[in-house]
């Protein structure tokens, strides 16, 4: 996964431990497969821009608190998927 995956994964468990809410929990607010949360915070699967917002009207947040903070001199480096 690249950068910006990792990244999304970091701040979405941040939030959901920030309002004590499991992961099975939060998948079962957001109607997602139970296992779903716990692949995105390991950076093991990709989310769409319709279940980000999901995700943040679920945790009561902004999607801006989920989404990697943008370096316009780094995107090259956050685009790059590791191998």
């Amino acid at each position: 996964m690249n950068i910006i995956a990792k990244e999304f994964a970091k701040n979405l468990k941040k939030q959901r431990v920030k309002r004590n809410i499991s992961q099975q929990k939060l998948s079962l607010l957001c109607s997602f497969d139970k296992n779903y949360i716990g692949l995105l915070e390991r950076a093991q699967k990709r989310i769409t821009l319709e279940k980000v917002y999901v995700v943040a009207a679920a945790l009561d947040c902004s999607i801006l608190d989920l989404l990697p903070k943008e370096d316009p001199k780094c995107i090259d480096d956050m685009i790059r998927i590791d191998i």
